[in-house]
């Protein structure tokens, strides 16, 4: 069975999409790569955290340039829709994740892994709701400034 996803992106935005990409790769691999190097220098137990630092700058760069562009997502639309959807999975995921670790790793009864897990999932929930909402609005607000601003042939 093959998926056939809509793309919601016209031309241009689909090429500036695949130039972020592109650095957004090209900088986490030379990150990496000096994670790497850097990982025989200050040891292994700060690997983890310049790692996880790592994906954290990729991250930011890529949404910042996407906002930049006016591009939300290729495939999905901006909305509370998708916002609740979304907001919906992370939840579920932390939720679950965190339930079964808690009770696997600390011993803890299934009772309180449960609490930390609902506790730790609507958390999550209520957070990326948050951010996202705040993203599609950005995006939004870039998207009417991007589609107002006088072309070359205006000028």
């Amino acid at each position: 069975m093959k998926f056939k996803w809509k793309n919601n992106l016209d031309e241009r935005q689909e090429q500036k999409l695949l130039k972020i990409e592109h650095y957004s790769f090209w900088l986490f691999f030379w990150l990496i790569f000096l994670d790497i190097i850097m990982a025989t220098f200050v040891g292994i137990k700060y690997c983890y955290l310049i790692t996880v630092g790592t994906f954290f700058i990729v991250s930011i760069f890529s949404t910042i340039m996407c906002i930049w562009n006016g591009i939300f997502d290729r495939h999905l639309k901006m909305g509370a829709r998708t916002n609740i959807i979304c907001s919906l999975i992370a939840g579920f995921f932390v939720t679950f994740v965190t339930i079964f670790h808690n009770h696997l790793s600390f011993s803890t009864d299934w009772l309180h892994a449960t609490y930390a897990g609902l506790f730790s999932g609507v958390f999550t929930f209520i957070l990326t709701y948050v951010l996202m909402a705040l993203l599609s609005f950005t995006t939004k607000k870039r998207q009417v400034k991007l589609e107002k601003e006088p072309t070359d042939d205006e000028r």
